[in-house]
């Protein structure tokens, strides 16, 4: 179908002409062999049935006699015809009495044909059928001549198709393919900007008629060409001024947008802030309160107890001579209810010390901040932060000791927070870190292989602050509750639970960073604060 539509005029002509005149040559040429062939045929087998009549009369007498010799000149004699092929002859009972030839041949078509033998004694007498004569005899001459039919017929069909072929393109090439030519031709030039002229063709044919169409729409086409032209120059005006102020109107929705959004973040951070300073305000006041309140009765138990255990040791002196003189059994009674009040005494001593350390972090928590902030170095101040923790724990424990391991990150900014409450937060993780290292490795007999680290690097804008020792470990439920005030890992006595909660909220509240914790259970943990450039 596609090669079709490409196809030219002249070549569709041609495709559809020359089928038929090969349609109609080849019809003609198998009617007129079969004619031809029949004409042949029919020829060749009334001069054989002649033959056979003569041939049949003339070898009678010789059969009626079985004369051998004279049978066998006959036949011979007929052998010499160029169409026969072989000859019989057969008595009255078919028995074969001469033959010479063949019947049957591979190599050509053979026909045959067979006549009676009639002989007559005496003239007038009906003749009598003393045996037959068959003759074959070659249907080549008949091909041969179907052969020299065929090619006669081929070659006047191929000059006829040709002659009529020629004509039939002279005739569309004079009638249509010149015309047309010259009609593509001024489309051309027309399609190549010449416009200006109309094509002329004079004829009332079919083509004239297209021509002056053409001429028409042609005339039209460049009226509506210049009206639109003149219509596309005025919206293109337009569409520029539209453009340009629907920019100017794009560029100010723009900058409105980014106005209000980054307003929006701005009140939304604010309100965060503020809700949070109130509750925290709220929380240190109540807190401070609660502090205050308990503070002044706990000195006066801790006083006591102390002034109770001093007075008790002058009782016992005061009484060592006295003790002397009473049964050994009052004695011993006796000791037994000092050492128990002493022990008493020692006790309330131990926990008050413990709740005035929870009071003092109590108030340390929910003491207000100074709102300036400050522009420092972090590698600087987690360093002092690790050694101030450090010989602290040395100053307390005799003998207290840890590997630290720092990897601070060289080109690392400065940060604007607030100094004292982020060294607060590192040295309330770091000591957690040394305190369980230390013990962890204590209680497995090998306390010299306590490590903690720290370490600093700069993350999406970002200062990372990682803190990281190898102690037991947090469970998953343990590291869900880690940051929660008053929830501690340690054993009782040694610690208030606020600690890591006051790094959480100094890293995550007031600096408006994160903080979370990465543990393995028996391996290490690894605490991360992030605190943002800007803080």
């Amino acid at each position: 179908m596609d090669v079709w539509q490409r196809a030219s005029l002249q070549t569709k002509f041609l495709l559809l002409i020359v089928p038929l005149l090969l349609g109609v040559t080849f019809a003609f040429f198998i009617v007129f062999n079969m004619f031809a062939q029949r004409d042949a045929a029919i020829g060749l087998q009334s001069r054989m049935e002649n033959v056979g009549v003569v041939q049949s009369q003339a070898i009678a007498g010789p059969v009626w006699v079985l004369d051998d010799q004279q049978i066998s000149l006959v036949i011979t004699a007929m052998s010499i015809d160029p169409d026969i092929r072989g000859v019989i002859v057969f008595d009255e009972r078919d028995e074969p009495i001469g033959t010479i030839g063949q019947m049957v041949s591979d190599t050509e078509t053979l026909l045959t044909t067979e006549h009676p033998i009639l002989f007559s004694p005496r003239t007038g007498e009906e003749g009598k059928n003393i045996g037959s004569i068959r003759i074959s005899y070659s249907a080549s001459r008949i091909e041969e001549l179907q052969r020299e039919r065929f090619f006669l017929a081929l070659g006047m069909a191929a000059i006829m198709s040709l002659i009529a072929v020629g004509g039939a393109v002279l005739a569309l090439r004079m009638a249509v393919n010149r015309p047309l030519g010259l009609f593509l031709e001024r489309i051309r030039q027309a399609r190549e900007g010449d416009e200006g002229q109309d094509f002329v063709w004079n004829h009332q044919d079919e083509i004239g008629v297209l021509v002056a169409t053409y001429n028409e729409l042609q005339s039209s086409q460049i009226r509506f060409r210049n009206e639109l032209a003149d219509i596309r120059d005025q919206l293109e005006i337009r569409v520029l001024d539209r453009t340009k102020d629907l920019r100017e109107r794009e560029d100010q929705l723009v900058k409105a947008r980014d106005q209000a959004e980054s307003a929006l973040d701005s009140l939304k951070l604010t309100q965060e802030q503020l809700v949070e300073s109130k509750k925290l305000a709220s929380l240190g006041q109540l807190t401070a309160g609660i502090a205050h309140e308990i503070k002044n009765p706990l000195n006066f138990m801790n006083n006591f107890s102390q002034i109770s255990q001093d007075l008790l040791n002058e009782l016992m002196e005061d009484l060592e001579d006295a003790r002397s003189s009473l049964p050994a059994e009052d004695s011993a009674a006796v000791d037994d209810v000092v050492t128990m009040l002493l022990g008493n005494l020692s006790k309330i001593n131990e926990h008050g010390a413990r709740a005035d350390s929870i009071v003092k972090n109590m108030l340390a928590h929910s003491r207000e901040a100074p709102d300036a902030k400050t522009l420092i170095d972090i590698n600087a101040l987690a360093k002092e932060a690790m050694a101030l923790v450090y010989h602290g724990l040395r100053a307390e424990q005799l003998g207290f000791n840890i590997t630290m391991d720092q990897d601070l990150g060289a080109d690392l900014p400065h940060c604007i927070c607030f100094p004292q409450e982020l060294q607060r937060a590192i040295m309330n993780v770091v000591m957690n870190g040394m305190q369980a290292a230390s013990k962890h490795h204590e209680a497995l007999g090998d306390p010299s292989r306590a490590v903690i680290k720290i370490a600093t690097r700069l993350v999406n804008k970002q200062i990372e602050i990682e803190i990281w020792d190898n102690g037991p470990g947090m469970s998953e439920e343990l590291q869900s509750r880690i940051f929660n005030p008053f929830f501690t890992t340690k054993s009782p006595g040694e610690g208030t639970g606020l600690g890591l909660s006051m790094a959480h909220d100094i890293v995550v509240i007031r600096h408006g960073g994160e903080m979370h914790v990465e543990s393995s259970l028996g391996e290490h943990s690894a605490f991360l604060m992030r605190i943002p450039m800007g803080a």
